[in-house]
């Protein structure tokens, strides 16, 4: 057996969190290379380290590997590093207030920075990380940057994992399923959502000449949907080297609508709400 699909498999035989079946909502087991559900559905694991459980959905087409390579190197000169160690103190402090291991579910995982860190700092033994989203170029980068991550290419509006499963989800910069995220977590387990505020990137949108950003709805939903909430505003810039710039405009799905004038930003905008909120 090639070594690469020995390596998947064990990883994901390690997995402690049942997942289901997306056609008809049956528990999925583990057998040789596959998952199947007792109906017979199976899903073939890959050899990339990841399990596509979403055949037949497809990303958009902006999200592709140019830009998941872009929002990496952007992510690895850290730029996010901030909201990376705000997310880890969350998920360490309810570890820590639990008092075992902790599953946590990163909804939207794109390329996996902030999956891989939080998973960094608490390790297997206390934190096993599900990195899902639907676009197979960024859950290609994530399943290879921390190799003992679960990276599943599926539905957030249909998360493969049964009702009160998870103690945390991340949401960074992703669209969200609040009704979905209530059903699969656990009482007193968090919500971690990070949105955009008005100054978000702002020069990136200058470049595109997009007008400047509004404030996200996300708090508007939020307060509609979770039990209670606090709210972190994270504001702060950057400089930025040319290569750099060129990875902001990239990273961006604006690049897909619109074509960029000539840009000479020297420093960038960091403006993020954190939302940290229970069901």
């Amino acid at each position: 057996m090639p070594a690469k699909i020995t390596a998947a498999r064990q990883n994901f035989a390690a997995l402690r969190t049942p997942l289901l079946c997306p056609v008809c909502n049956e528990p999925l087991k583990l057998a040789e290379n596959s998952f199947r559900c007792p109906a017979g559905h199976c899903f073939d694991l890959s050899a990339k380290n990841y399990l596509n459980l979403a055949p037949h959905l497809k990303a958009p087409a902006l999200y592709d590997e140019r830009l998941f390579a872009a929002r990496r190197a952007v992510f690895d000169a850290g730029f996010y590093a901030p909201l990376a160690e705000a997310l880890v103190k969350q998920a360490q402090a309810l570890q820590q207030r639990l008092g075992r291991p902790i599953t946590v579910l990163d909804a939207g995982c794109g390329e996996g920075y902030f999956a891989a860190e939080v998973l960094a700092a608490l390790d297997g033994e206390t934190c096993e990380m599900l990195a899902v989203d639907l676009a197979k170029p960024g859950l290609l980068l994530a399943a290879r940057r921390a190799r003992e991550m679960k990276c599943l290419l599926a539905d957030l509006a249909r998360l493969p994992v049964p009702d009160n499963s998870l103690d945390i989800i991340l949401n960074v910069l992703s669209p969200a399923n609040y009704q979905e995220f209530r059903r699969v977590l656990r009482p007193g387990g968090l919500l971690l959502k990070v949105a955009p505020g008005a100054a978000y990137l702002q020069e990136v949108r200058q470049a595109f000449n997009i007008a400047p950003g509004e404030k996200s709805e996300a708090e508007r939903l939020l307060a509609a949907a979770a039990g209670e909430y606090s709210t972190t505003t994270l504001h702060y810039t950057r400089p930025v080297t040319p290569e750099q710039r060129e990875n902001l405009l990239a990273m961006s799905p604006l690049a897909g609508h619109h074509t960029a004038r000539e840009a000479d930003f020297t420093e960038v905008t960091i403006d993020l709400q954190m939302f940290v909120a229970t069901f």
